[in-house]
């Protein structure tokens, strides 16, 4: 099953002694169905006086995507290059903003626009071409 962070803090539980987490908020995770309900009844936020249901910290991904809007705030987006531990940022909140950190931190600017195109010539040095 595929939960998600709902909250606006790390989240970790216990399950069978493992330990699961800490989750970033947005963070998706697959974990095996009776691991994410227990994480999903153990984010279960209770007000401490009357008891009052406050909301989950973990939920499944499909009762997230329902509401688009919901959605689109909660789910962040990790740099790919963090899964192979060439890079640490994490947590970009549109497809914009990554874009816009690959394209600064991992793709940079070519040296040369067009590797195919030909060399230019700098000004003020004669060609050897003859005329």
């Amino acid at each position: 099953m595929r939960i998600v962070n709902t909250s606006n803090q790390p989240f970790e539980f216990m399950f069978n002694a493992t330990s699961f987490g800490p989750y970033m908020p947005g963070e998706i995770v697959d974990l095996p169905d009776e691991v994410a309900m227990h994480g999903i009844k153990r984010g279960t936020m209770y007000e401490s006086e009357s008891g009052m249901f406050l909301g989950q910290r973990m939920e499944p991904l499909d009762s997230v995507k329902v509401d688009p809007i919901r959605l689109r705030e909660l789910i962040t987006y990790d740099c790919p290059l963090s899964e192979s531990d060439q890079c640490n940022a994490k947590g970009f909140n549109n497809l914009d903003d990554l874009r816009v950190h690959m394209e600064q931190a991992h793709w940079g600017k070519p040296e040369v626009e067009d590797p195919l195109a030909p060399a230019a010539i700098p000004e003020g040095k004669p060609s050897n071409k003859k005329s």
